[in-house]
């Protein structure tokens, strides 16, 4: 299993820590199709343990590591080959990838940066979870449970009392099937 702890508990001013998310997200923009900054720096605090990044990957196909009958090709994050590649030139370093998360140091900074994998169905969901704050996200989990449903933190999205899942559009759109006002990230 791979393990995402935090590492320490360094605080960056987050003008510093802007530079380090916007210098990610110019060295990936050729292999992400959608990119935002989410967690602390997003909700405005003057302070921040790390860079929060949603993306949604450009996917390739490459052959399989185990072709069978059916399987030749598997798609491949592109993302993740990137920091792969990153991690092998010493742009950045203590790199761990997982299916739905990439964390890493950006050295040149020296910021952690933790990026969050999305698609379409799922970008919302993950931006608004992502963005936090942790006790904003555990209201809103609350109030969908007394509902009945359940807000997934992995980014599935807004399960009903049905076992269906809302048709996310924004995060307006989660407020709303809550029944709560919307809050902007530096409200949350």
């Amino acid at each position: 299993m791979t393990d995402f702890s935090s590492k320490g508990k360094e605080k960056y001013q987050a003008a510093y820590a802007m530079q380090t998310a916007q210098a990610v997200g110019t060295h990936l923009a050729a292999y992400i199709d959608r990119f935002a900054i989410a967690g602390s720096l997003r909700r405005g605090k003057p302070w921040v343990h790390d860079v929060d990044l949603v993306c949604i990957p450009k996917i390739v196909m490459m052959p399989a590591r185990r072709p069978t009958l059916f399987l030749t090709q598997e798609p491949v994050n592109q993302v993740g080959l990137k920091l792969l590649k990153f991690n092998d030139e010493h742009v950045i370093t203590d790199l761990v990838i997982g299916e739905k998360l990439a964390r890493f140091t950006w050295i040149e900074s020296g910021v952690p940066v933790d990026i969050y994998f999305a698609d379409e169905s799922t970008w919302h969901t993950i931006l608004l979870i992502r963005t936090g704050s942790k006790e904003h996200n555990f209201c809103l989990c609350k109030i969908a449970a007394a509902m009945g449903g359940r807000l997934h933190a992995d980014g599935r999205g807004l399960e009903l009392s049905d076992g269906t899942f809302a048709k996310i559009t924004s995060e307006e759109d989660i407020f709303q099937l809550l029944g709560t006002a919307f809050r902007k990230p530096g409200e949350r």
